[in-house]
C-alpha cells in the first residue's frame, strides 16, 4: 500500500524482495499522499500482482500481516461505516484468506 502511494509506479519488492524479512499488506486508491490502510481489494491495487510477488519472494515464512484501520472522518471511511467491529475483523480475515488463497495457487 505505502509503496503504491509514495513510489511513483515503482516496485521495491524486485529490488529487495531477497532480503526481505518482513512487510505488512493493505489496499488503497494509489494516489500520491493519499495512503488510507484500506482492507485488501477494497482499493484499487492488483493483488494478483502481489501474490506473484510474496510467491518469488517469500517473507515472514508465509505469514499475511495486514496494516489496516478504519479512521472516522477520513476519505475511505464511508465504506466501513456501520460495520461492527466483529464485521470489519471478519471482512479483514477474509480478504486475507483471499490473497493467502492467490499466493497459494
Amino acid at each position: 500500500g505505502h509503496e503504491k502511494c509514495f513510489a511513483a509506479g515503482k516496485e521495491f519488492m524486485p529490488i529487495f524482495g531477497d532480503r526481505l524479512v518482513y512487510t505488512h499488506i493493505h489496499d488503497n486508491y494509489c494516489l500520491p499522499n493519499g495512503d488510507f490502510h484500506m482492507i485488501p481489494f477494497d482499493g484499487k491495487i492488483d493483488f494478483s500482482r502481489t501474490a506473484e510477488l510474496i510467491k518469488k519472494y517469500p517473507c515472514s515464512n508465509g505469514t499475511l500481516t495486514l496494516e489496516v484501520f478504519p479512521i472516522p472522518g477520513n476519505q475511505i471511511y464511508y465504506l466501513y461505516e456501520g460495520l461492527t467491529a466483529w464485521e470489519y475483523y471478519a471482512k479483514a480475515y477474509n480478504a486475507a484468506a483471499k490473497l493467502r488463497e492467490l499466493v497459494d495457487n
